[in-house]
């Protein structure tokens, strides 16, 4: 082996040891993403995500999620968005994921080297949480235990839930996550017996939040009581469910906003 190579193979091996030995630095899925070491990134770390869908996908949105904020997150496949620079959306909307073949994605993730290192916890593609792989179910899908602040608010009970039921448990569910104070999250199934080109939905909440946010399409609101998600490039077939996984984030010392109804392309679906 030449010096030469075997100097670039000591170097690999000593940034790979490194990045794992950082903050615990392993992949919540080493299946579906690593960690890859590049030299002379003092500030920044890449990683490779591998998309990989049971069915075809016309139009990719990413959401990757850290454990903390960073300074940016950089990639070659698509546009980047965020609200908080903790959660990132990558989205391509021209791009075809054939079924069962995979798609690499490589990105880099910017920080602040006085800071502990962000790392990824999981990412979802297109509303549908992929990484980790086995997450536990909710017990309770018609309902959630929600997560609000300590200071001031307490979590609703499990079984009561402070009257945080589902409107229509077919359509939607509330989902349970952890360590998100101040936001929770929700499963619209979409479902028409007419085929449908383009998609516009709007969920209905009982008051105000924050913010509302998806992988789906674009969000419009007029008073953030009232939100519209728009897709005029979907097509949803007759009696094929889709799902659209959202978030709401609210205040968490005010009464946190539930979902009352939503209308899929004008015709009132829930309560229904």
């Amino acid at each position: 082996m030449s010096l030469l190579k075997t100097f670039v193979t000591v170097v690999f091996f000593l940034l790979s040891e490194q990045i794992n030995a950082q903050n615990d630095f392993q992949s919540p899925c080493p299946r579906l993403f690593v960690y890859e070491a590049k030299q002379n990134e003092s500030d920044k770390w890449y990683g490779t995500v591998t998309l990989l869908s049971e069915a075809d996908l016309s139009g990719i949105w990413l959401r990757l999620i850290f454990d903390r904020a960073s300074l940016q997150l950089g990639n070659w496949f698509g546009e980047v968005k965020t609200t908080d620079n903790q959660e990132y959306l990558i989205e391509n909307r021209d791009f075809h994921l054939k079924a069962n073949v995979p798609e690499k994605i490589e990105f880099y993730l910017q920080y602040d080297p006085q800071e502990q290192i962000p790392k990824l916890t999981s990412f979802r593609l297109n509303a549908r949480t992929i990484c980790p792989e086995q997450l536990p179910t909710d017990t309770s899908p018609a309902k959630m235990e929600l997560q609000t602040s300590n200071v001031g608010a307490v979590s609703p009970p499990r079984g009561n839930n402070n009257g945080f039921q589902s409107p229509c448990p077919r359509l939607f569910v509330y989902e349970t996550r952890k360590n998100e104070p101040g936001k929770w999250y929700g499963i619209v199934t979409l479902l028409s017996e007419a085929d449908l080109s383009g998609v516009w939905l709007r969920l209905i909440f009982d008051r105000t939040s924050l913010q509302l946010d998806n992988s789906f399409g674009e969000v419009e609101t007029t008073n953030n009581q009232e939100y519209l998600i728009e897709n005029r490039n979907f097509h949803l077939k007759a009696n094929v469910p889709q799902t659209i996984e959202f978030y709401v984030r609210y205040d968490p010392h005010e009464p946190i906003p539930k979902l009352i109804s939503f209308r899929l392309n004008g015709r009132t679906v829930c309560p229904g």
